[in-house]
């Protein structure tokens, strides 16, 4: 299920939301990062069970700091499911 994640609102000005549906039970991490690959923050890290799941990363860094405008990764990383992708624009 490797793939694009849908973020929205894209672009955002504070939060967005990265909606996730699991078919399997798996261990799984999602982070946000800069374009030279740096993780700001993990937003999650542990395991999942199948269903519809909704997270929210707030436009903050793992200090709590807000990022400055300009292009972000988010990435998730399932055993089952592999990587999963998206790039949300961040508007100040």
């Amino acid at each position: 299920m490797s793939g694009l994640l849908r973020l929205f609102p894209n672009p955002t000005f504070r939060s967005v939301g990265i909606p996730l549906g699991l078919d399997h039970p798996e261990q799984a991490r999602l982070g946000v990062y800069d374009l030279q690959g740096r993780e700001l923050v993990r937003i999650f890290s542990g395991s999942l069970i199948p269903g519809q799941r909704d997270f929210i990363w707030d436009g903050s860094d793992a200090a709590a700091r807000p990022v400055a405008a300009g292009v972000y990764r988010v990435r998730y990383e399932g055993t089952r499911s592999g990587v999963r992708v998206g790039r949300v624009v961040v508007l100040r």
